[in-house]
Formats: structure tokens, C-alpha cells, sequence
């Protein structure tokens, strides 16, 4: 067994088999004929979570174990409770009587609703949910949609997906003690950093994760994969500096110089803190990160370009090898056949 990629990343995601000898399949003895090609090869690699059609991993990975408050009878964090509660007073200066639909959901009653409704772009596979986390609101009625899309932002509440005009989440707090949360990785406030991390970017890693309350083990991770720690990386693309910006998303987040490492850690924690606030997951702010938040926006996913899925794969590798305290990484990835 070997690793195409292991000279290039710590935490190579792609895996080669050569099998020599003769092996038993479903019970039946199967020659190998070893050949001029050395015997029979496979290669797979990790791919994130959903590309293959399916949940991976542990499906209570993530689930927000609790307390709850209730609202309309339905269970979420005491936290989105309080703040739901000025949303709903909001409405109601404006004449609207808001409610809530649905709220905290479990994977188990997330597979119930996928087995009946089976398309993940409406429903999604149990264990992706991110109603598992507590922090998602279904609002009714359908009359109250102009005002959420103009106001809801204004109480922290983001609208999650362009065809769900009724699907709030709220952006706060996600580094609770919940499970849930730490989870997708929004960030816990440690500061651990994977033994990779050059030491003179150490300090500026963990001044950037605790400022912008990101993990500063994905930070690092997405360092990695960006340039290699090479704060003069320019890619064909146009990007620029150790953290990969392009022209027009330094500039709105205030990066006068790309190539200035200190800058654009702290603008990278900044726009991840952003991407994660926005989608509520990991792998979906590192897809937007790389691809563009209107394409992640758009279907909801990871969009379907193979050096996107290859970049959230490659970082959650080297997250869950690093041991990320977020446990980002090991739900996350699938396994492909390659060939």
C-alpha cells in the first residue's frame, strides 16, 4: 500500500493497493496473475461527505445534546430561543405574528423525513442536517418572508439556502459547549495548532483563531493546502499570499497587501468566521472560501468542481490527522473508488 500524494501533504487523502497474492472474495478463491504490471491495483481517495450521493461517517456525530427551550412547541438552544424572541417582537412591530415550524430535529427523526422525501436538496440525509445543531428555524407564516429576507440579519439570524425562504439559522454563540456546534467546527476558543505550522506563524494563528473565534488547527490546515505556508504564493488564477486572496475579496476584507502574512491571517480568520456564520459547516465555508459563496449558496452543497471537492477533502484530511479538536475532519469525508 502506498500514498500518490504523501510528498506533498502530511495527511495524503489518496490511497494506492497493489495486491500480489491470491485472495478469497465473497468466499470464492480468486486468482491474482501477477503479470508484467506487478498484479491487481485500486486507488481511492477521500472525498467530503454528500459527493457520493450519501452521509458518511458516524451519524450522531454532531447531534446538540441539550438543554432546550421550546417555542412554538418546538425544542432549539435556550440561546436562539432568547433571540428568536426579539425576532419575533421585531415582527410584530411590523404586524406579523411570527412562529416556528420546526427547530432542533435528531438524525433519527432526520432519517424518517429522508426516507419519505429522499432528495437532499429539500431534505437533508440524516447526520447533515444542520437543524441537528439546535440553531435552525423553520418560520411561518409565508407572509412574514419579505420581512425576514430585509430584517433577520438584524437579530443574527442568516437565511440558509436561496429556495427556502423560510430557513433562518442563527449565527451566534457557535462555539457553545454544545457538541453540535464545535462540531462543524465554528471554533472552540483553543488555540492547539498541528506540529506542520512553521513557528513564526504560530503566534499569528492563534492571535487570529481567538480574535475571529475560529479554530486556528483549520486556519493552519487551510494554510497548507493554500500555499504551503508561502507568504509570496501567486497562483494562475490571480490570487495572491500566503491565505490565496484574490484582488476583489482583499479588498472588502480591508487586505491593502496580500503578501503581508500577518494581514492576511487575520483577514482569512475574519472571512471564515464569515463563510462558517453564513453556512453553519465547515466544509461548506471552505467550499465557498475556494469556489465562491454564490456557487455553495446555489445548490447548497459542495459544487460539483473537482479542485473544490479535492481542496475541502485535502483540508478535512489534515484536520483530522492533526487531531482538530472541532472533529471536523472524521465525519466529514467519504471514501471513492478511483480505479
Amino acid at each position: 500500500m502506498t500514498y500518490p500524494d504523501g510528498d506533498r501533504s502530511p495527511a495524503p487523502v489518496r490511497v494506492r493497493v497493489r495486491v500480489l497474492d491470491d485472495l478469497t472474495v465473497s468466499g470464492e478463491p480468486t486468482d491474482v496473475d501477477p503479470g508484467p504490471a506487478g498484479g491487481v491495483r485500486a486507488d481511492a481517495e477521500l472525498v467530503p461527505a454528500g459527493t457520493l450521493g450519501y452521509a458518511s461517517g458516524d451519524a450522531a456525530q454532531g447531534e446538540y445534546p441539550g438543554p432546550y427551550a421550546y417555542r412554538s412547541g418546538k425544542p432549539m438552544r435556550p440561546d436562539v430561543a432568547v433571540a428568536f424572541d426579539r425576532l419575533a417582537a421585531g415582527a410584530a412591530r411590523a404586524g406579523i405574528t411570527l412562529y416556528v415550524v420546526s427547530g432542533y430535529r435528531s438524525n433519527a427523526e432526520q432519517a424518517v423525513l429522508f426516507a419519505a422525501h429522499p432528495d437532499p436538496k429539500w431534505v437533508a440525509p440524516p447526520g447533515t442536517s444542520l437543524h441537528r445543531l439546535g440553531t435552525e428555524l423553520d418560520l411561518g407564516p409565508a407572509t412574514a418572508y419579505g420581512w425576514l429576507d430585509a430584517h433577520a440579519g438584524d437579530y443574527h439570524f442568516v437565511r440558509r439556502y436561496p429556495w427556502e425562504p423560510w430557513h433562518f439559522g442563527y449565527t451566534l454563540n457557535a462555539s457553545s459547549s454544545a457538541r453540535g456546534a464545535t462540531s462543524v467546527g465554528v471554533a472552540d476558543r483553543r488555540t492547539s495548532l498541528p506540529s506542520f505550522v512553521p513557528a513564526r506563524y504560530a503566534p499569528l494563528l492563534a492571535r487570529a483563531a481567538q480574535r475571529w473565534n475560529v479554530s486556528a488547527a483549520l486556519l493552519a490546515a487551510q494554510l497548507y493546502q493554500e500555499s504551503g505556508f508561502n507568504p509570496f504564493a501567486r497562483s494562475g488564477a490571480g490570487a495572491q499570499g500566503i491565505a490565496q486572496f484574490m484582488p476583489g475579496t482583499a479588498a472588502q476584507y480591508g487586505l491593502i497587501d496580500p503578501f503581508d502574512a500577518p494581514a492576511a491571517i487575520e483577514a482569512q480568520a475574519h472571512l471564515m468566521r464569515d463563510l462558517l456564520r453564513q453556512f453553519g459547516s465547515v466544509p461548506l465555508a471552505l467550499a465557498a472560501y475556494n469556489a465562491g459563496p454564490k456557487r455553495v449558496q446555489a445548490c447548497g452543497c459542495i459544487p460539483p468542481i473537482p479542485e473544490t471537492q479535492a481542496y475541502v477533502a485535502a483540508i478535512l484530511g489534515l484536520l483530522h490527522g492533526a487531531g482538530d479538536p472541532s472533529g471536523a475532519g472524521a465525519a466529514t469525508l467519504a471514501v471513492r473508488l478511483v480505479r
